[in-house]
């Protein structure tokens, strides 16, 4: 019997353990790796849609996914990044809908991917200096709404108080401290963190960001403007699995006291190793990219230590280091070696979006060695050579990997090389089976895709410019500004390309470019038959007027026209082989189309056979005898 009773308290502690690790803010000795999905003003290739669209390949890289602010934002139109959050509850935004918001979670779930919010809580923006739009999140969920007595005492808005309007009775954290370790951000108004109302509608947030949209952990912006202790609070209340704050600050005491001030309950960006690769640049001065601790050389940053590697995020540039934002301080080096470094290194590291689309073969390469040798956050890596050429030693646990970069001769005796590149390499020595395989996704060419465009009322000539958005293989001619599109009775130009390789396209539409008034869209991402529609407005960019297209309901398939006065249900949904239509009435015709208006399926039974499309969203139209009929959508995975 007691026997039996230890074997039940282990299980019962063992089930412990697991949840705990499923909510552990700080995943110890994690193998995964982040990608940053966007870039500063990358929304024409960011975007909800366009990233659902690639998530097959991004969850087989990447555990975690770290996407921008999906709350709505003040200012910036089109272009807003969200750094300014204007309703927490609202999560429509310049990237796309909630619906797509979730949609794109999903499909990274899917892949086993884990997406991380871009959290910004130090401050919001408002309705002018002092007046705020509320929070609801739903019948689950307590409403917030803030005012100016939830405003820190030495905000800006002190000078712009009217009505007689108070702010809190307490300063912005570290207010009196140097600039470069207070809080405080002029650009909206500083929150105050002290406050049990202002805590607790930030929990709120998070959890309804958990529980209702899908994000599995945090980014947090900012995290200078409140004490690190509230970022534990709001990751335990929210059950996150993974949480990491931006503390801008490349000094490596500050980082860890950071940390330590959360009681080690957040990760943190390593803005110590981004330094020394920007100092290192690419050299020969490979003696940056190495401390010493303890008399052991290892890896350069918050890394180097053997008590903090395991909270550190590395990263070689993100979207505030890189062009075109203001006061950037991009790594101007070979992109590569900088990630043979990174990759190699202790931490959890965050690949740029930028970055992995200029130098995605060798990133990949680079990934698919790290899972296999099993190198995790806390790895034991050692510096063995700054002398002409950089050589560190990684432990993993299913074997070691040596990284090489610079200039040198021979190879390291017992080990076999992975990969290389432009001056760098990786030599690997397994200890038995690979912790992780990693094959290459098996990524559909898209054929024959119909595109609709409807053009500005001033353009008599359409032309459309489209290409592989992988290789740039180019599908209209190859000479600017592509080929003709023909107007229908709709008022859609409209094209149908054969024989196209790519998984995703990308277009550019324009008036044919005339010498005198250069017009076209912005750079778009297609992935099966879609049809636009260009804003009424432009952004000039030297010469050229650009227009944002919003992709539309084709013309005669628009979900608000068709008759839902009946209820009926599709199922599953996604689906993989088989689409089951569940009505009460009788069926006369149940049609499949594309949302172009192409016809694919038409039949009255109410199981369909669906394997042969590609991967997508389709529109099922359900015609009663009647004669009234239905719609829907359903996603083919």
């Amino acid at each position: 019997m007691k026997k039996n009773h230890l074997s039940l308290v282990v299980l019962f502690l063992s089930l412990v353990a697991c949840r705990l690790s499923l909510f552990s803010q700080v995943p110890l000795e994690s193998a995964d790796i982040l990608l940053q999905g966007f870039a500063w003003n990358s929304h024409n290739a960011t975007k909800w849609t366009q990233l659902t669209a690639q998530s097959k390949e991004l969850s087989t890289y990447f555990d975690l996914v770290w996407l921008p602010p999906s709350a709505s934002g003040e200012g910036g139109g089109s272009a807003n990044m969200g750094y300014h959050p204007y309703q927490w509850s609202n999560q429509n935004s310049s990237w796309g809908t909630r619906p797509e918001l979730k949609a794109l979670i999903d499909s990274l779930h899917k892949g086993e991917a884990k997406v991380v919010a871009d959290i910004i809580v130090n401050h919001r923006a408002g309705n002018g200096w002092t007046s705020f739009v509320g929070d609801n999140y739903g019948n689950s969920y307590t409403a917030c709404q803030f005012n100016s007595t939830h405003i820190c005492k030495d905000d800006e808005a002190k000078d712009h108080l009217t009505d007689g309007r108070q702010l809190s009775d307490n300063y912005d954290y570290n207010w009196n401290v140097s600039g470069d370790k207070w809080g405080g951000y002029a650009g909206a108004r500083d929150l105050d963190h002290s406050q049990t109302y202002v805590r607790d509608a930030i929990k709120e947030y998070l959890k309804f960001l958990k529980n209702e949209i899908g994000y599995d952990g945090w980014r947090y912006d900012l995290v200078k403007g409140y004490d690190p202790i509230y970022t534990k609070e709001y990751n335990l209340a929210a059950n996150a699995y993974f949480s990491v704050g931006e503390y801008y600050q490349s000094n490596y005491d500050d980082l860890a006291a950071w940390v330590n001030a959360t009681e080690k309950k957040s990760m943190v960006f390593d803005f110590c190793a981004k330094q020394a690769l920007y100092a290192w640049g690419g050299g020969n001065n490979y003696a940056t990219l190495a401390w010493s601790a303890d008399g052991i050389l290892r890896p350069a940053g918050l890394m180097h230590h053997p008590s903090m590697r395991q909270y550190a995020v590395t990263f070689v540039d993100n979207h505030d280091t890189a062009p075109p934002h203001e006061g950037a301080w991009p790594y101007t080096g070979d992109v590569s070696k900088a990630y043979a470094f990174l990759l190699s290194s202790p931490g959890i590291p965050c690949v740029f979006w930028s970055h992995w689309l200029s130098n995605k073969t060798d990133i990949k390469r680079m990934i698919v060695a790290r899972k296999a040798v099993g190198i995790h956050s806390n790895s034991d890596v050692r510096v063995t050579n700054t002398s002409g050429y950089y050589e560190a030693k990684a432990i993993g646990k299913c074997g070691e990997l040596i990284c090489r970069i610079g200039s040198w001769e021979g190879e390291p005796a017992g080990y076999n090389l992975a990969c290389n590149g432009n001056g760098w390499a990786y030599y690997i020595k397994m200890q038995g089976a690979d912790c992780e395989t990693i094959p290459e996704p098996v990524i559909e060419p898209i054929g024959t895709i119909t595109i609709r465009f409807k053009a500005p009322e001033s353009w008599t000539t359409v032309k459309i410019w489209a290409w592989n958005a992988i290789d740039l293989t180019n599908y209209t001619g190859g000479t600017w500004p592509g080929i003709p599109m023909t107007q229908a009775n709709d008022g859609f130009y409209t094209i149908t390309l054969n024989d196209v390789t790519a998984s995703t396209l990308g277009v550019v539409i324009n008036n044919g470019n005339t010498t005198e008034d250069k017009q076209q869209t912005f750079d778009l991402f297609a992935t099966g038959d879609i049809c636009w529609e260009a804003a009424s407005t432009f952004t000039t960019d030297g010469d050229i007027k650009k227009f944002e297209a919003k992709e539309v309901n084709c013309p005669g398939n628009s979900i608000e026209t068709i008759n839902a006065s009946q209820s009926f249900t599709i199922y599953p949904n996604p689906v993989a082989d088989k689409l089951n239509i569940v009505t009460d009435k009788t069926v006369a015709s149940i049609e499949i189309q594309s949302f172009s208006g192409n016809l694919l399926k038409k039949t009255s039974e109410k199981q369909i056979p669906i394997s042969d499309l590609r991967q997508g969203l389709y529109l099922v139209i359900v015609t009663y005898i009647d004669g009234s009929y239905q719609a829907g959508k359903f996603i083919k995975e």
